[in-house]
Formats: C-alpha cells, structure tokens, sequence
C-alpha cells in the first residue's frame, strides 16, 4: 500500500467550468483543447526514458509553468512530477528545496544536485491563463457568429389580425420551406397587416475573419511559424517578415528553455537529451486555422520551410 502512496507514476485529470451557458462551454472547452494539444505537442524530447510519458511531461509544464524531473532510487526509474521549492533562497530565486509531489500522495524532497526543472519560459510562467484568454476570445467570436446568422433567420415583425393568423403561420412556413413563389387567397387584405423590417447587418463574414486572426495570434504565441501554417494567398508581404521574426522569438525562447534542462539532466545523470520544435505539430496547426473556414482545405499539407 505504501508503495502505491508513494509512486509518482501517476496520471490527474482535471475538470473545469466556465460559464453556465452550455453551448459557449462547448466552444470554450473545443478551442481550448485544441490550442492545450498544439502547446503540448508542439516541443519534442529526444531519447527520453521510457518510463516518462512526453506529453504528460509538457502537460505538467503547461498547466503549472514548470516541472521537476527526478530518478527515484526506490523505484529505479526516472519521473517527472509537479514541484514546489522551499528553503533558502539563491541568487537565482531557487528554493533550497525541490518537493517533488504527484497524486496519490507521493511527496519527496530534492534539491539542485540530484533533480532537474524544466520551464516552457525563463520566468516559469505557464501557458495556461494565456491560452484560456484565447479560448475565451475565440468563444465569444463564435457565440457572436451564432448570433448574427440566427437574426439574419428573421429579418421582419409581422403584426396582422387575429383572424388572419393561420393564414399568416401557414405563409410563414412556405418562407421557411424556400417557396419561390407565395400564393394567397383574394380575400387576403395587405392593408392590415403591418411589417417591420430589422435590417439585421451581416456581420459573420467579418467575425470569420477575426477568429481566423485570433487563430494566427495563438499560434504565433506558442512559436508556430505562421507563415508556414498560412496559406500562400492570405499571407501579406508586408507583415510577413514582422510575424517571422515574432513567432521565430516565441519558439527560441520555449527551445531554449527546455534545451537547457535537457543539459543539465544530461550532465547529472549521463543522459542524451535533445529539444526540438516538433514540426509534425504544423499539420495540426493548419488544420486548427482552417477548421470550419467554408473554402479551407485541410486535406493540404504545405508546411513551408520552418526555421530551427
């Protein structure tokens, strides 16, 4: 039992609410998912040990800004674990202490000789509060969307008698039908009957365009090169070297973040350790910008040259 207690091998979940609109949860938690997979995914860890699972390990780094990896001599195996410090603090702002801790109750205390921190960023702020602003963003765009196509559905107010409502209910329903042509008796009087006309603008073209460059900012955010994800018709010369030189900044800063773990861990335990931009990742990049667009293709899979 007390084996168990202490085993750091172990996979949490998470649950999360936002708001008690059902149908924006759905979109909040689909472009949330979708941009926490892209994060996740997006850096590679060469030769790590098998007994760590890479995607639970940037999972970690995702949600909490950083992680601690260790080798626990009781069970002869390598994990990677959330982290508190604690103790006397360096130069650097580090704890003493490292506590390596993981559900169901494993709590170990390291220190900088035998365990290693990996960050996604030098100040070991995590991804998660700005990825959740994005999915926020992109939810309300798309609430928004919904909203101007379903006024476009009803675009008149129609006051007319009582004694004219069925004939009225029924003409309804021949609009609803796409009816080309609308037949009423010779009794049906016009004269009574009072319209008014809400002009709805069309605005959703317009709101497609702004998800499609909220999209591109979350992106570049986490270090894609967008221009490589883009299609070759919508990207702007003018901003074409602007974004490259942004989305090559956020993509050295996380590289070089987890590159510099990958060396020290090599030089504490004789490890190979590597970090690289998983450049696969584009295809779920392009697939997320162009998701639900009515001309995309995501069956394309032009990736462009991608700095390293």
């Amino acid at each position: 039992m007390n084996e168990m207690v202490n085993n750091p091998f172990v996979i949490k979940t998470f649950n999360r609410g936002i708001s008690k609109n059902p149908e924006y949860n759905v979109m909040f938690n689909h472009y949330f998912e979708e941009l926490h997979n892209l994060a996740i995914s997006s850096i590679e860890i060469e030769n790590l040990p098998d007994e760590i699972e890479e995607f639970y390990m940037a999972d970690i780094v995702f949600f909490s800004g950083q992680g601690l990896m260790i080798y626990d001599d009781i069970v002869d195996m390598y994990a990677f674990t959330n982290m508190s410090e604690s103790g006397m603090i360096d130069a650097y702002s580090h704890g003493e202490f490292r506590y390596s801790y993981a559900t169901p109750g494993y709590l170990k205390r390291y220190n900088k000789w035998d365990s290693v921190i990996f960050r996604d960023r030098p100040t070991g702020v995590s991804y998660f509060a700005s990825i959740m602003q994005f999915a926020k963003t992109l939810a309300n765009l798309w609430m928004t969307r919904e909203i101007n196509l379903n006024a476009l559905k009803t675009p008149v107010v129609i006051k007319a008698p009582k004694e004219l409502n069925l004939s009225y209910k029924l003409l309804i329903q021949d609009v609803q039908n796409y009816v080309p042509i609308l037949n009423v008796d010779n009794d049906f009087d016009l004269e009574r009957v009072q319209t008014l006309k809400l002009d709805t603008p069309v605005i959703f073209d317009k709101i497609e365009e702004q998800i499609h460059k909220v999209k591109m900012e979350a992106l570049s955010f986490l270090g894609y090169d967008v221009s490589a994800v883009e299609k070759k018709e919508r990207v702007q010369s003018a901003d074409a070297q602007q974004n490259q030189e942004q989305n090559f900044g956020n993509r050295t800063t996380r590289l070089a973040c987890w590159e510099r773990a990958c060396r020290q861990a090599n030089k504490l335990w004789g490890l190979d350790l590597h970090a690289r931009f998983r450049t696969e990742a584009y295809i779920d990049a392009r697939n997320f910008l162009y998701m639900n667009e009515q001309n995309g293709d995501n069956s394309e899979n032009e990736r462009g040259e991608i700095d390293e």
